[in-house]
């Protein structure tokens, strides 16, 4: 075999107009060091869009420095009592991590990814 072709991952298909190759990646990275960087800006894909895929819980405003550091979730860093299994934590439009209900006392979840910010 001398190449594959994924047709579909999750929510992206190859008919989707955003849907590129390798090749493409390759470029887009190529032109970026030499300084252009308006290929890889069309690929790249906001974490936002986790929203679509899980159900998202807000975090409270107080909380999100230390959730970003990967801390447990307690009730009081999240708005709202109703805790999906596996779920998006979210401040206002901002994507803070993807975490997961917990039977531990008083942690209501652990995070299974945290988005770290770009300084």
């Amino acid at each position: 075999m001398t190449e594959l072709r994924r047709t579909q991952a999750g929510i992206f298909s190859e008919n989707d107009t955003g849907f590129v190759d390798l090749y493409d990646i390759k470029e887009a990275v190529e032109d970026y060091e030499k300084g252009d960087e308006s290929k890889l800006r069309k690929i790249l894909i906001p974490g936002e869009i986790i929203s679509e895929l899980l159900p998202v819980v807000q975090a409270n405003k107080k909380s999100v420095k230390q959730l970003l550091t990967g801390k447990p979730i307690f009730e009081k860093d999240i708005i709202g009592k109703e805790i999906p299994d596996k779920f998006a934590v979210f401040e206002g439009e901002r994507f803070i991590e993807i975490a997961r209900k917990t039977d531990e006392q008083e942690i209501v979840a652990r995070p299974e990814f945290v988005m770290q910010p770009i300084s």
